[in-house]
Protein backbone atom coordinates (compact mmCIF):
# COMPACT_ATOMS: atom_id res chain seq x y z
CA UNK A 1 0.00 0.00 0.00
CA UNK A 2 1.03 3.69 -0.58
CA UNK A 3 1.38 6.71 1.21
CA UNK A 4 -1.14 8.93 0.61
CA UNK A 5 0.96 11.87 1.29
CA UNK A 6 3.97 10.80 -0.61
CA UNK A 7 3.62 7.66 -2.57
CA UNK A 8 5.86 5.47 -0.99
CA UNK A 9 5.00 2.00 0.11
CA UNK A 10 4.18 1.42 3.26
CA UNK A 11 2.31 -1.17 5.32
CA UNK A 12 -1.08 -1.77 3.74
CA UNK A 13 -2.88 -1.19 7.42
CA UNK A 14 -1.64 3.07 7.96
CA UNK A 15 -2.48 5.25 5.16
CA UNK A 16 0.79 7.92 5.44
CA UNK A 17 4.04 7.14 6.24
CA UNK A 18 6.09 8.64 9.41
CA UNK A 19 7.42 11.29 7.55
CA UNK A 20 4.46 12.53 6.45
CA UNK A 21 2.70 11.97 9.87
CA UNK A 22 5.53 14.38 11.58
CA UNK A 23 5.07 16.72 9.11
CA UNK A 24 1.19 16.83 9.37
CA UNK A 25 1.89 17.15 13.08
CA UNK A 26 4.35 20.02 13.14
CA UNK A 27 2.03 22.34 10.60
CA UNK A 28 -1.06 22.33 11.19
CA UNK A 29 -2.88 24.28 13.41
CA UNK A 30 -4.31 21.91 16.50
CA UNK A 31 -7.94 21.48 15.21
CA UNK A 32 -6.62 19.78 11.76
CA UNK A 33 -4.07 17.87 13.66
CA UNK A 34 -6.95 16.26 15.98
CA UNK A 35 -9.57 15.98 12.39
CA UNK A 36 -6.47 13.80 10.85
CA UNK A 37 -5.67 11.78 14.20
CA UNK A 38 -9.71 10.70 13.98
CA UNK A 39 -9.54 10.18 10.67
CA UNK A 40 -6.17 7.83 10.66
CA UNK A 41 -8.04 6.20 14.17
CA UNK A 42 -11.38 5.85 11.99
CA UNK A 43 -8.80 4.16 9.64
CA UNK A 44 -7.23 1.85 11.88
CA UNK A 45 -10.43 0.45 13.22
CA UNK A 46 -11.64 -0.05 9.60
CA UNK A 47 -8.94 -1.98 8.84
CA UNK A 48 -9.10 -4.10 12.35
CA UNK A 49 -12.39 -4.68 11.49
CA UNK A 50 -11.52 -6.10 8.07
CA UNK A 51 -9.08 -8.35 9.71
CA UNK A 52 -11.63 -10.04 11.98
CA UNK A 53 -14.54 -10.53 10.41
CA UNK A 54 -15.13 -13.85 8.64
CA UNK A 55 -15.09 -13.60 4.66
CA UNK A 56 -18.63 -15.31 4.91
CA UNK A 57 -19.80 -12.30 6.42
CA UNK A 58 -18.92 -9.89 3.98
CA UNK A 59 -21.59 -10.88 1.72
CA UNK A 60 -24.05 -9.67 4.65
CA UNK A 61 -22.57 -5.85 4.03
CA UNK A 62 -23.25 -3.56 1.63
CA UNK A 63 -20.15 -3.48 -0.41
CA UNK A 64 -21.39 0.20 -2.05
CA UNK A 65 -21.32 2.03 1.50
CA UNK A 66 -18.44 0.49 2.66
CA UNK A 67 -16.90 2.04 -0.86
CA UNK A 68 -18.10 5.68 -0.33
CA UNK A 69 -17.07 5.75 3.40
CA UNK A 70 -13.33 4.70 2.35
CA UNK A 71 -13.37 7.27 -0.82
CA UNK A 72 -15.06 9.67 1.87
CA UNK A 73 -12.32 8.90 4.42
CA UNK A 74 -9.42 9.33 1.38
CA UNK A 75 -10.94 12.53 0.14
CA UNK A 76 -10.92 14.23 3.70
CA UNK A 77 -7.08 12.88 3.80
CA UNK A 78 -6.42 14.34 0.89
CA UNK A 79 -7.89 17.85 1.56
CA UNK A 80 -6.24 17.63 4.96
CA UNK A 81 -2.87 16.98 3.72
CA UNK A 82 -3.44 20.09 0.83
CA UNK A 83 -4.05 22.09 3.57
CA UNK A 84 -1.14 21.14 5.62
CA UNK A 85 1.18 21.91 2.67
CA UNK A 86 -0.24 24.82 2.04
CA UNK A 87 0.14 26.61 5.57
CA UNK A 88 3.82 24.99 5.27
CA UNK A 89 4.24 26.97 1.83
CA UNK A 90 2.84 30.33 4.43
CA UNK A 91 5.37 29.72 7.02
CA UNK A 92 8.29 29.76 4.97
CA UNK A 93 7.39 32.73 3.12
CA UNK A 94 6.74 34.38 6.57
CA UNK A 95 10.47 33.14 7.64
CA UNK A 96 11.89 34.29 4.37
CA UNK A 97 9.75 37.85 5.06
CA UNK A 98 11.69 37.53 8.77
CA UNK A 99 15.26 37.05 8.03
CA UNK A 100 15.09 39.48 5.40
CA UNK A 101 14.13 42.24 7.56
CA UNK A 102 16.90 41.08 10.09
CA UNK A 103 19.36 41.24 7.18
CA UNK A 104 17.88 44.84 6.42
CA UNK A 105 17.97 46.14 9.80
CA UNK A 106 21.55 44.44 10.10
CA UNK A 107 22.31 47.14 6.98
CA UNK A 108 20.86 49.61 8.19
CA UNK A 109 22.84 49.49 11.90
CA UNK A 110 26.31 49.16 10.00
CA UNK A 111 25.30 51.90 7.93
CA UNK A 112 24.45 54.25 11.13
CA UNK A 113 28.07 52.80 12.97
CA UNK A 114 29.71 53.73 10.00
CA UNK A 115 28.47 57.27 10.10
CA UNK A 116 29.15 57.54 13.99
CA UNK A 117 33.02 56.11 13.47
CA UNK A 118 33.42 58.77 10.78
CA UNK A 119 36.18 60.82 11.81
CA UNK A 120 35.36 64.46 12.54
CA UNK A 121 36.66 67.45 11.04
CA UNK A 122 39.59 69.17 13.77
CA UNK A 123 37.95 71.21 15.87
CA UNK A 124 38.75 74.46 16.55
CA UNK A 125 40.31 74.30 20.12
CA UNK A 126 41.77 77.72 20.89
CA UNK A 127 39.84 79.21 23.91
CA UNK A 128 39.76 83.15 23.09
CA UNK A 129 40.61 85.19 26.29
CA UNK A 130 37.67 86.79 27.89
CA UNK A 131 37.18 90.35 26.66
CA UNK A 132 36.30 91.99 30.13
CA UNK A 133 34.59 95.47 29.94
CA UNK A 134 37.00 97.12 32.78
CA UNK A 135 35.41 100.75 32.64
CA UNK A 136 32.18 98.60 33.36
CA UNK A 137 33.57 96.45 36.19
CA UNK A 138 35.04 99.13 37.70
CA UNK A 139 31.98 101.15 38.26
CA UNK A 140 29.97 98.29 39.21
CA UNK A 141 32.58 97.75 41.57
CA UNK A 142 32.82 101.24 42.83
CA UNK A 143 28.90 101.75 42.92
CA UNK A 144 28.77 98.65 45.38
CA UNK A 145 30.95 100.06 47.76
CA UNK A 146 30.17 103.83 47.42
CA UNK A 147 26.45 102.62 48.09
CA UNK A 148 27.76 101.39 51.69
CA UNK A 149 30.04 104.15 52.19
CA UNK A 150 26.93 106.33 51.68
CA UNK A 151 24.53 104.66 54.26
CA UNK A 152 27.27 104.28 56.60
CA UNK A 153 27.70 107.91 56.97
CA UNK A 154 23.97 108.36 57.29
CA UNK A 155 23.39 105.38 60.10
CA UNK A 156 26.81 106.58 62.23
CA UNK A 157 27.61 110.28 61.10
CA UNK A 158 30.59 108.89 60.55
CA UNK A 159 33.05 107.19 57.61
CA UNK A 160 34.39 104.03 57.60
CA UNK A 161 37.96 103.23 56.37
CA UNK A 162 38.90 101.86 53.42
CA UNK A 163 39.78 98.32 55.39
CA UNK A 164 36.35 97.88 56.88
CA UNK A 165 34.41 99.44 54.01
CA UNK A 166 35.95 96.73 52.01
CA UNK A 167 35.51 94.03 54.63
CA UNK A 168 31.39 95.30 54.75
CA UNK A 169 30.79 94.38 51.29
CA UNK A 170 31.43 91.19 49.81
CA UNK A 171 32.48 91.16 46.25
CA UNK A 172 33.92 87.79 44.55
CA UNK A 173 33.34 88.41 40.74
CA UNK A 174 37.28 89.82 40.33
CA UNK A 175 39.96 90.59 42.15
CA UNK A 176 40.04 94.19 42.29
CA UNK A 177 42.34 96.34 44.38
CA UNK A 178 42.92 100.16 44.00
CA UNK A 179 46.34 101.65 45.32
CA UNK A 180 43.85 105.32 45.25
CA UNK A 181 40.83 104.92 47.26
CA UNK A 182 39.94 108.39 48.83
CA UNK A 183 36.22 108.48 50.85
CA UNK A 184 34.59 111.48 51.67
CA UNK A 185 32.49 112.92 54.09
CA UNK A 186 29.48 112.45 52.50
CA UNK A 187 30.51 108.89 51.84
CA UNK A 188 31.03 109.19 47.93
CA UNK A 189 34.32 107.58 46.69
CA UNK A 190 37.19 108.05 44.75
CA UNK A 191 39.02 105.30 43.07
CA UNK A 192 42.72 105.11 40.84
CA UNK A 193 45.46 103.00 40.21
CA UNK A 194 42.99 99.77 39.85
CA UNK A 195 43.50 96.44 39.41
CA UNK A 196 41.32 93.44 37.68
CA UNK A 197 42.79 90.51 37.94
CA UNK A 198 46.07 91.54 38.12
CA UNK A 199 45.59 93.25 34.98
CA UNK A 200 46.30 97.37 35.20
CA UNK A 201 43.85 99.31 34.52
CA UNK A 202 43.32 102.92 33.61
CA UNK A 203 39.43 103.41 34.60
CA UNK A 204 38.50 105.19 37.50
CA UNK A 205 35.83 105.26 40.10
CA UNK A 206 34.04 108.91 41.12
CA UNK A 207 34.97 112.51 41.17
CA UNK A 208 38.49 113.08 42.92
CA UNK A 209 38.02 115.90 45.12
CA UNK A 210 40.04 118.48 47.55
CA UNK A 211 41.23 117.08 50.54
CA UNK A 212 38.66 118.17 52.72
CA UNK A 213 40.46 119.73 55.89
CA UNK A 214 38.30 118.58 59.19
CA UNK A 215 40.95 118.42 61.50
CA UNK A 216 44.70 119.12 61.92
CA UNK A 217 47.47 119.25 59.24
CA UNK A 218 50.69 117.11 60.37
CA UNK A 219 53.83 117.21 58.59
CA UNK A 220 56.10 114.33 58.32
CA UNK A 221 60.14 114.66 57.60
CA UNK A 222 62.55 112.10 57.21
CA UNK A 223 66.57 112.82 58.39
CA UNK A 224 67.80 111.28 55.87
CA UNK A 225 71.64 109.68 57.61
CA UNK A 226 69.45 108.02 59.75
CA UNK A 227 66.11 107.01 57.93
CA UNK A 228 64.46 108.28 61.03
CA UNK A 229 60.82 109.75 61.08
CA UNK A 230 59.76 113.45 62.62
CA UNK A 231 56.78 115.07 62.71
CA UNK A 232 57.97 118.52 63.99
CA UNK A 233 58.79 121.87 61.41
CA UNK A 234 61.72 122.66 63.88
CA UNK A 235 63.49 119.75 62.16
CA UNK A 236 63.39 121.53 58.72
CA UNK A 237 66.59 123.53 59.65
CA UNK A 238 68.45 120.21 61.10
CA UNK A 239 68.72 118.42 57.76
CA UNK A 240 65.54 116.91 57.62
CA UNK A 241 63.52 116.35 54.75
CA UNK A 242 59.68 116.79 54.05
CA UNK A 243 58.12 113.46 52.83
CA UNK A 244 54.30 114.77 52.76
CA UNK A 245 51.60 116.07 55.03
CA UNK A 246 48.53 114.17 56.24
CA UNK A 247 45.45 115.83 57.07
CA UNK A 248 43.67 114.31 60.45
CA UNK A 249 40.18 113.63 60.84
CA UNK A 250 39.79 115.17 63.80
CA UNK A 251 41.32 118.58 65.78
CA UNK A 252 42.33 116.06 68.79
CA UNK A 253 45.59 114.33 66.55
CA UNK A 254 48.78 113.54 67.95
CA UNK A 255 52.00 112.19 66.11
CA UNK A 256 52.93 109.21 67.52
CA UNK A 257 55.84 107.41 64.84
CA UNK A 258 55.90 106.91 60.95
CA UNK A 259 57.46 104.04 59.30
CA UNK A 260 57.99 103.59 55.65
CA UNK A 261 54.86 105.18 53.86
CA UNK A 262 52.36 104.72 57.18
CA UNK A 263 52.42 106.86 59.82
CA UNK A 264 50.69 106.15 63.30
CA UNK A 265 48.44 109.26 64.85
CA UNK A 266 46.39 109.09 67.76
CA UNK A 267 42.72 110.64 67.92
CA UNK A 268 40.10 110.81 70.49
CA UNK A 269 41.73 108.16 72.53
CA UNK A 270 41.90 105.58 69.36
CA UNK A 271 44.67 105.00 67.03
CA UNK A 272 44.67 105.33 63.52
CA UNK A 273 46.96 103.98 60.87
CA UNK A 274 47.27 106.68 57.87
CA UNK A 275 49.05 106.20 54.09
CA UNK A 276 50.59 109.65 54.09
CA UNK A 277 51.52 108.85 50.23
CA UNK A 278 47.60 109.36 49.48
CA UNK A 279 46.53 111.36 52.67
CA UNK A 280 44.07 108.38 53.52
CA UNK A 281 43.05 105.83 56.44
CA UNK A 282 45.05 102.46 55.58
CA UNK A 283 43.39 100.98 59.21
CA UNK A 284 41.74 101.89 61.95
CA UNK A 285 40.47 103.30 64.10
CA UNK A 286 41.78 100.78 67.07
CA UNK A 287 42.94 100.37 69.92
CA UNK A 288 46.37 99.43 71.06
CA UNK A 289 47.51 95.90 72.83
CA UNK A 290 49.38 98.17 75.56
CA UNK A 291 48.84 101.60 75.15
CA UNK A 292 52.28 102.69 76.62
CA UNK A 293 54.34 100.66 74.55
CA UNK A 294 52.78 101.43 71.39
CA UNK A 295 56.20 100.31 69.12
CA UNK A 296 55.85 96.62 71.13
CA UNK A 297 52.35 96.41 68.93
CA UNK A 298 53.74 97.58 65.22
CA UNK A 299 55.30 94.65 63.48
CA UNK A 300 58.23 96.86 61.74
CA UNK A 301 61.54 95.85 60.49
CA UNK A 302 63.97 98.02 58.89
CA UNK A 303 61.59 100.41 58.74
CA UNK A 304 59.29 98.53 56.72
CA UNK A 305 55.71 98.31 58.82
CA UNK A 306 54.21 94.66 58.31
CA UNK A 307 51.05 94.99 60.82
CA UNK A 308 49.38 96.05 63.60
CA UNK A 309 48.89 94.16 66.97
CA UNK A 310 45.96 95.76 68.45
CA UNK A 311 43.10 95.02 70.94
CA UNK A 312 39.20 94.57 70.15
CA UNK A 313 36.53 93.48 72.51
CA UNK A 314 38.60 92.38 75.27
CA UNK A 315 40.75 90.02 72.17
CA UNK A 316 43.72 90.40 70.38
CA UNK A 317 44.05 90.67 66.54
CA UNK A 318 46.78 91.45 64.08
CA UNK A 319 46.17 93.37 60.81
CA UNK A 320 48.30 92.14 58.57
CA UNK A 321 49.17 95.77 56.27
CA UNK A 322 50.78 93.69 53.36
CA UNK A 323 47.83 91.23 52.78
CA UNK A 324 45.15 93.41 53.78
CA UNK A 325 44.17 90.82 56.37
CA UNK A 326 42.89 90.32 59.77
CA UNK A 327 43.34 87.68 62.11
CA UNK A 328 41.16 87.74 64.98
CA UNK A 329 41.42 86.12 68.47
CA UNK A 330 44.92 85.84 68.21
CA UNK A 331 46.76 84.13 71.49
CA UNK A 332 49.71 84.84 73.05
CA UNK A 333 51.59 87.99 73.41
CA UNK A 334 53.38 89.28 70.67
CA UNK A 335 57.39 89.41 71.44
CA UNK A 336 59.42 92.66 72.16
CA UNK A 337 62.55 93.58 71.04
CA UNK A 338 65.32 92.91 73.34
CA UNK A 339 69.31 92.69 73.40
CA UNK A 340 70.45 89.77 71.07
CA UNK A 341 66.50 89.02 70.31
CA UNK A 342 64.79 90.48 67.51
CA UNK A 343 61.16 88.92 66.52
CA UNK A 344 61.06 91.54 63.79
CA UNK A 345 63.49 89.57 61.93
CA UNK A 346 60.97 86.79 61.94
CA UNK A 347 58.23 89.55 59.88
CA UNK A 348 60.10 89.77 56.80
CA UNK A 349 59.29 85.63 56.83
CA UNK A 350 55.74 86.35 57.22
CA UNK A 351 55.75 85.04 60.66
CA UNK A 352 54.70 87.22 63.82
CA UNK A 353 55.81 85.51 67.22
CA UNK A 354 53.54 85.15 70.36
CA UNK A 355 54.41 83.62 73.14
CA UNK A 356 52.39 82.18 75.64
CA UNK A 357 53.01 80.50 79.09
CA UNK A 358 56.36 79.63 78.26
CA UNK A 359 55.79 78.32 74.52
CA UNK A 360 56.36 80.85 71.23
CA UNK A 361 54.02 80.28 68.41
CA UNK A 362 54.89 81.21 64.88
CA UNK A 363 51.56 82.36 63.45
CA UNK A 364 52.12 82.59 59.83
CA UNK A 365 50.84 86.19 58.54
CA UNK A 366 49.50 85.03 55.27
CA UNK A 367 47.44 82.78 56.01
CA UNK A 368 46.93 83.30 60.10
CA UNK A 369 47.54 79.36 61.26
CA UNK A 370 50.19 78.77 63.57
CA UNK A 371 52.42 76.86 61.87
CA UNK A 372 54.55 75.37 64.53
CA UNK A 373 55.22 76.08 67.83
CA UNK A 374 58.95 75.97 70.53
CA UNK A 375 59.34 75.25 73.84
CA UNK A 376 62.20 77.01 75.74
CA UNK A 377 63.96 80.03 76.29
CA UNK A 378 63.58 81.59 72.86
CA UNK A 379 66.59 83.97 73.00
CA UNK A 380 67.38 85.17 69.49
CA UNK A 381 67.04 85.40 65.86
CA UNK A 382 70.26 84.94 63.97
CA UNK A 383 70.03 86.06 60.13
CA UNK A 384 72.77 86.12 57.43
CA UNK A 385 71.08 88.93 55.10
CA UNK A 386 72.99 87.45 51.73
CA UNK A 387 71.81 84.02 51.87
CA UNK A 388 68.55 84.79 54.09
CA UNK A 389 68.82 82.20 56.27
CA UNK A 390 67.66 82.53 59.70
CA UNK A 391 68.46 80.53 62.82
CA UNK A 392 66.72 80.51 65.99
CA UNK A 393 68.09 79.35 69.57
CA UNK A 394 66.87 78.02 72.61
CA UNK A 395 68.07 78.02 75.61
CA UNK A 396 68.75 75.95 78.89
CA UNK A 397 68.74 78.59 81.91
CA UNK A 398 70.03 75.85 83.94
CA UNK A 399 73.32 74.97 81.38
CA UNK A 400 73.79 78.33 79.69
CA UNK A 401 73.46 76.01 76.74
CA UNK A 402 71.39 76.26 73.28
CA UNK A 403 70.31 74.29 70.85
CA UNK A 404 69.92 75.34 67.46
CA UNK A 405 66.29 75.51 65.15
CA UNK A 406 65.47 76.80 61.84
CA UNK A 407 63.28 79.35 59.98
CA UNK A 408 60.76 76.46 59.68
CA UNK A 409 61.13 75.52 63.67
CA UNK A 410 62.73 72.64 62.31
CA UNK A 411 65.70 71.02 65.02
CA UNK A 412 68.88 71.01 64.46
CA UNK A 413 71.83 68.25 64.86
CA UNK A 414 69.52 66.04 66.50
CA UNK A 415 69.29 68.58 69.41
CA UNK A 416 73.03 68.96 70.53
CA UNK A 417 73.97 71.95 72.76
CA UNK A 418 76.18 74.37 71.86
CA UNK A 419 77.43 77.85 73.82
CA UNK A 420 78.63 80.06 70.52
CA UNK A 421 76.98 80.49 67.00
CA UNK A 422 78.13 82.73 64.02
CA UNK A 423 76.32 82.95 60.67
CA UNK A 424 78.27 84.48 57.64
CA UNK A 425 78.26 84.56 54.26
CA UNK A 426 76.58 81.67 53.96
CA UNK A 427 78.16 79.63 56.54
CA UNK A 428 77.08 78.60 59.76
CA UNK A 429 79.31 78.07 62.49
CA UNK A 430 78.69 76.40 66.03
CA UNK A 431 81.14 75.52 69.02
CA UNK A 432 80.75 73.59 72.00
CA UNK A 433 83.24 74.50 74.62
CA UNK A 434 86.34 72.69 73.15
CA UNK A 435 85.33 72.10 69.19
CA UNK A 436 83.89 74.11 66.92
CA UNK A 437 82.06 72.95 63.17
CA UNK A 438 81.58 74.73 60.01
CA UNK A 439 78.27 73.91 57.58
CA UNK A 440 77.29 75.53 54.42
CA UNK A 441 73.47 76.97 53.56
CA UNK A 442 72.57 73.64 53.08
CA UNK A 443 73.96 72.23 56.81
CA UNK A 444 76.97 69.71 55.21
CA UNK A 445 79.68 69.47 57.43
CA UNK A 446 82.68 71.44 56.14
CA UNK A 447 84.97 71.56 58.93
CA UNK A 448 85.31 69.60 62.14
CA UNK A 449 88.02 71.33 64.35
CA UNK A 450 90.24 69.35 66.89
CA UNK A 451 89.97 69.98 70.77
CA UNK A 452 91.26 72.96 72.29
CA UNK A 453 91.20 73.80 75.86
CA UNK A 454 88.17 76.55 75.55
CA UNK A 455 86.93 77.95 71.93
CA UNK A 456 86.64 81.63 73.12
CA UNK A 457 84.94 83.52 70.26
CA UNK A 458 83.79 83.02 67.01
CA UNK A 459 84.36 85.86 64.41
CA UNK A 460 83.55 84.89 60.59
CA UNK A 461 86.30 83.64 59.14
CA UNK A 462 88.30 83.60 61.93
CA UNK A 463 87.95 81.40 65.31
CA UNK A 464 89.89 82.73 69.14
CA UNK A 465 91.04 79.03 71.00
CA UNK A 466 92.89 78.57 73.81
CA UNK A 467 95.67 76.18 73.37
CA UNK A 468 98.28 74.68 75.58
CA UNK A 469 97.34 78.14 78.38
CA UNK A 470 97.94 79.93 74.94
CA UNK A 471 95.74 82.33 72.98
CA UNK A 472 95.82 81.62 69.45
CA UNK A 473 94.04 82.77 65.81
CA UNK A 474 92.66 80.09 63.38
CA UNK A 475 90.58 79.66 60.39
CA UNK A 476 87.65 78.44 59.83
CA UNK A 477 89.38 75.12 58.03
CA UNK A 478 91.43 74.76 61.40
CA UNK A 479 94.23 76.02 60.20
CA UNK A 480 96.78 78.08 62.59
CA UNK A 481 97.24 81.91 61.73
CA UNK A 482 98.57 83.36 64.83
CA UNK A 483 100.26 82.83 68.34
CA UNK A 484 99.30 85.95 70.91
CA UNK A 485 101.39 86.29 73.77
CA UNK A 486 98.97 85.21 76.88
CA UNK A 487 99.90 82.51 79.37
CA UNK A 488 96.03 82.18 79.89
CA UNK A 489 94.83 82.23 83.83
CA UNK A 490 90.93 81.14 83.95
CA UNK A 491 90.94 82.41 86.98
CA UNK A 492 92.88 85.73 86.48
CA UNK A 493 91.28 86.59 83.42
CA UNK A 494 87.91 87.23 81.96
CA UNK A 495 87.34 87.40 78.29
CA UNK A 496 84.97 90.20 77.54
CA UNK A 497 82.71 88.93 74.60
CA UNK A 498 80.76 91.67 74.35
CA UNK A 499 83.36 94.61 73.74
CA UNK A 500 85.29 92.39 71.84
CA UNK A 501 85.33 91.59 67.99
CA UNK A 502 86.11 93.13 64.42
CA UNK A 503 86.72 96.94 64.48
CA UNK A 504 87.62 98.48 60.87
CA UNK A 505 89.47 95.29 59.52
CA UNK A 506 91.02 94.65 63.12
CA UNK A 507 90.07 91.81 65.61
CA UNK A 508 90.15 92.73 68.84
CA UNK A 509 90.33 90.33 72.16
CA UNK A 510 90.03 92.16 75.59
CA UNK A 511 90.40 90.38 78.46
CA UNK A 512 89.86 91.75 82.58
CA UNK A 513 92.55 91.42 85.00
CA UNK A 514 90.32 89.71 87.91
CA UNK A 515 93.24 90.13 90.21
CA UNK A 516 92.99 94.04 90.43
CA UNK A 517 90.36 96.61 91.02
CA UNK A 518 88.56 97.82 87.61
CA UNK A 519 89.84 100.83 86.55
CA UNK A 520 93.48 100.47 87.66
CA UNK A 521 96.30 101.18 85.25
CA UNK A 522 96.98 97.67 83.88
CA UNK A 523 93.64 96.68 84.48
CA UNK A 524 92.92 95.02 81.29
CA UNK A 525 94.42 92.80 78.74
CA UNK A 526 94.01 93.76 74.71
CA UNK A 527 94.79 91.74 71.48
CA UNK A 528 94.67 92.41 68.00
CA UNK A 529 95.25 90.34 64.84
CA UNK A 530 94.86 91.89 61.45
CA UNK A 531 94.03 89.28 58.81
CA UNK A 532 95.16 91.28 55.95
CA UNK A 533 98.97 91.60 57.07
CA UNK A 534 98.38 88.85 59.74
CA UNK A 535 100.39 91.51 62.37
CA UNK A 536 99.25 90.78 65.89
CA UNK A 537 100.56 92.22 69.11
CA UNK A 538 99.41 93.65 72.74
CA UNK A 539 97.71 96.83 73.56
CA UNK A 540 98.29 98.20 76.74
CA UNK A 541 95.46 99.92 78.39
CA UNK A 542 94.97 102.43 81.27
CA UNK A 543 92.06 100.23 82.07
CA UNK A 544 89.09 98.83 80.15
CA UNK A 545 87.53 102.71 79.84
CA UNK A 546 90.78 104.43 79.15
CA UNK A 547 92.85 104.85 76.27
CA UNK A 548 94.08 102.25 73.63
CA UNK A 549 97.09 102.17 71.73
CA UNK A 550 98.91 99.22 70.27
CA UNK A 551 102.63 98.77 71.76
CA UNK A 552 104.97 100.11 69.66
Amino acid sequence: MKCKGCGKEINEDEVFCDDCKKLLQESSSKRDVEQLEELITEQEKLNDLEDTKELETLSNLDDTKVVDDLNTIEDDVNVSLKEARHKRKDNKKIIIIIVLAIVALALVLSFILILLNKPKEKENTKVEPEILDYQKIINEYGTLIEEKSKSYVIENNDILTWQKLIELVPYTDYDISCDTHNIYSDGTIYLASCKVNDVNVTYTYGNLKEEEKEGREITIYRLDYDNNFYSYTDRRNNGAKEVATITCKTTDCKYINAYDKYVLIKEDNKYNLYNYENNSIEFGPFDMYDDYSYATDLLVNNNTLYGVFYKENDQYNIYNILTGKTFKNVRGQLLIDEMNFSPSTMYKYNYAVLEEDGTYNFMNLKTGNISYAITGNLSSFIEDEKNSIVYMTVYDEYSDKFMLYNSNGKLLFDGNEYSKICVDDGLLIVANDNTYQVYDSKLKLKTSSKAYDLILALYSDFIAVIDNNILNIVDINDVHLATLDLNWDKDRYIFQSSISGWYDGVIYLLFEDNSVPYGTLGHGLEYYYIPETKESGLIKMTGLDGDIKPVS
